[in-house]
């Protein structure tokens, strides 16, 4: 049987290269590429050919698979056709298993590269690194799992960002360590007044998107409706006393410091889970979306929280405190 070819950095790579790279491995290399790893190379190669079924019969009828965006440690994937639709797919034509980075140990074959995982626009690239651990059985690959450089901060952020999503911890548990109030439905329900907005970053660092004093109102009722009205404080006056002849930056100036947005809400008193389902709001992009929030009781505040979301190549978390509005009703 002629050996296969592999794509390396866009080169095509011969036996002898092959041979090359298995011996920097510390791998024994014959005829045909034998080695107790042989699979690795047929996977990598059918791969880079857009070959996924030839890949796929590289990988044993049992094996598990925890990598890529589908195949998470709280749900592996696991036999080949999971790995198939959740792991092979993700990958695509494009390989990025560095071949020159490579060592086994008898057991297990770690790769080891950089890949860019999302593009922020206006910024630079977010980039993941680490790579990949195989484990072998009848020469076959039996397992796959990723393993990321924590020391990389970039990296690392990214790591805490999937194990945050990937939680299964329950609110009611964050109660019970934090000392929290647990909430139930009817504790939502009135008017709230805004005191505080802040975005917290993995890094530490605290910003206050609509000032250090903002203004705002919170509306639940009782029959599930909800809406929310929030401003920076000390927004520049149109010129005009025509509302409609305010000049760009007077208009931008104005939107940037104002957020609104209304529809109904749902909560899991479990989960401590708020979704507010926005259908009017100054952000067209919100119309018709699932905004959640995380509520928690802290002495009189409520503090709505929102999910980890990854930009600029940190973490960030939006934490708003309201306090009862005065006179406000349950």
């Amino acid at each position: 049987m002629k050996p296969p070819t592999l794509v390396v950095r866009g080169l095509r790579a011969t036996h002898a290269m092959l041979c090359l790279v298995a011996a920097l491995a510390a791998m024994p290399c014959g005829a045909g590429v034998a080695s107790p790893v042989h699979a690795y190379y047929y996977f990598v190669h059918w791969m880079s050919m857009g070959r996924t079924d030839l890949a796929l019969e590289q990988f044993t009828d049992d094996a598990v698979v925890v990598a890529g965006p589908t195949c998470v440690q709280a749900s592996p994937c696991i036999g080949k056709a999971a790995i198939q639709a959740g792991y092979l797919a993700a990958l695509g034509r494009e390989v990025a298993l560095p071949l020159q980075d490579q060592q086994f140990d008898g057991r297990q074959l770690r790769t080891r590269g950089e890949t860019i995982l999302q593009r922020v626009p206006g910024e630079v690239d977010v980039r993941l690194r680490g790579g990949h651990v195989f484990e072998f059985r009848d020469g076959l690959i039996a397992s796959v799992h990723t393993e990321l450089d924590l020391a990389d901060p970039s990296t690392a952020v990214i790591a805490e960002h999937r194990r945050l999503r990937n939680s299964r911890v329950s609110a009611s548990e964050a109660v019970q360590r934090n000392g929290e109030t647990r909430m139930r439905r009817e504790d939502l329900v009135g008017t709230w007044s805004l005191e505080s907005l802040v975005a917290k970053g993995s890094n530490g660092i605290e910003a206050f998107p609509l000032g250090e004093s903002p203004r705002g109102f919170l509306t639940y009722t009782p029959n599930g409706h909800m809406s929310a009205v929030l401003m920076s404080t000390g927004r520049p006056k149109f010129a005009s006393a025509d509302v409609r002849a305010g000049t760009p930056e007077e208009v931008r100036q104005a939107f940037d410091g104002f957020d609104a947005y209304a529809g109904t809400y749902e909560f899991d008193e479990q989960e401590g889970r708020v979704t507010h389902f926005a259908e009017v709001a100054r952000l067209p992009n919100w119309e018709g979306t699932a905004q959640i929030r995380y509520a928690r009781m802290i002495g009189e505040h409520l503090h709505l929280v929102t999910p980890p979301v990854l930009a600029r190549g940190q973490e960030w978390v939006l934490d708003v405190s309201w306090r009862r509005a005065t006179g406000g009703q349950k």
